[in-house]
């Protein structure tokens, strides 16, 4: 069996699994975008059914491009973004053992997702995945971390939700496991995105305006426009005050005295310019946007 892990983020799932070669790492979008019935003519080759329509998985995105912002939208098409990596890495659904995880204030519907996975149907296929294993977001940076003998508090900044963990000599403190929800990059985003409709007056999806963010840059009729790369560095910085504001003051006494603070997620970047104005105990994980899924395959590979 091939350990596989996945981390649904809601901007990219990313992709950890261990074959013959090694330890392989990829993402693709989680935007999920449903395709009309006229686009179904002789556009929808890479189009997949599920559930009686046809999307398109991580391409064609567009201001049709399905919220990816809830739990709901994890529990319809999980089975679904996991058939199209599966299918894309052309690996077999019998021969691989799946972990993923779940935010810390999604963590107690674990068993309506490991109903959903037990059977489901995609392009006239039936499939069938058990004893699926799922940990809290955010146990995933501990294990890629890998200090269990120190005092150390996690600080899991990814696109919706940031998960606060807190653990002693290799154990979890969960009464001082949180998650702020509606936290995450996706406030600048929707910032954004609120700007770009009203500035450009016509509309855009989140992952459309996640590109933008990422790029820090936009182009509008062959040119550049200045004005939006300086409005995404002043929503970045508003968004970096509200975090000193809210999460590092609630939790201030925990991130003083533990030993370090670990800071993942893809929002880790946009911290990490900041890391002069942060305590000594602060560290940044290489690649924190793939830091959850790294450890998810660590841990799983331990239960073996």
């Amino acid at each position: 069996m091939i350990p596989f892990a996945l981390d649904l983020g809601y901007s990219f799932t990313k992709i950890a699994y261990q074959d013959e070669k090694g330890n392989n790492l990829t993402q693709i979008p989680t935007g999920i975008t449903l395709l009309s019935s006229a686009d179904s003519y002789g556009l929808g080759n890479n189009a997949i059914e599920f559930e009686g329509d046809l999307y398109y998985v991580g391409e064609n995105l567009d201001e049709n491009t399905l919220s990816t912002t809830d739990f709901k939208f994890i529990k319809k098409f999980l089975p679904l973004i996991l058939y199209k990596v599966i299918k894309s890495l052309k690996l077999d659904f019998n021969n691989i053992k799946l972990i993923l995880g779940l935010s810390i204030s999604d963590f107690n519907k674990t068993n309506e997702i490991k109903e959903r996975l037990k059977s489901f149907k995609v392009n006239d296929e039936i499939i069938g995945l058990n004893n699926v294993v799922i940990i809290p977001q955010g146990v995933g940076v501990y294990y890629d971390y890998g200090n269990f003998t120190d005092d150390i508090a996690i600080i899991d900044n990814g696109y919706n939700t940031i998960n606060f963990l807190h653990f002693k000599n290799g154990k979890p403190q969960q009464h001082n496991f949180k998650s702020y929800s509606g936290h995450g990059v996706v406030t600048i985003i929707k910032e954004l995105k609120n700007y770009l409709e009203n500035k450009y007056n016509m509309p855009f999806s989140e992952q459309e305006v996640n590109n933008i963010f990422l790029k820090k840059k936009f182009t509008y009729k062959g040119i550049v426009q200045d004005e939006v790369t300086k409005v995404i560095e002043t929503i970045t910085k508003n968004y970096t005050k509200k975090l000193f504001n809210t999460i590092f003051r609630t939790e201030k006494k925990i991130i003083d005295t533990v030993d370090e603070v670990v800071i993942a997620g893809g929002g880790a970047k946009i911290l990490e310019e900041y890391k002069n104005q942060l305590p000594k105990n602060y560290i940044y994980i290489k690649d924190p946007q793939f830091s959850n899924v790294r450890g998810y395959l660590k841990y799983l590979k331990s239960l073996a």
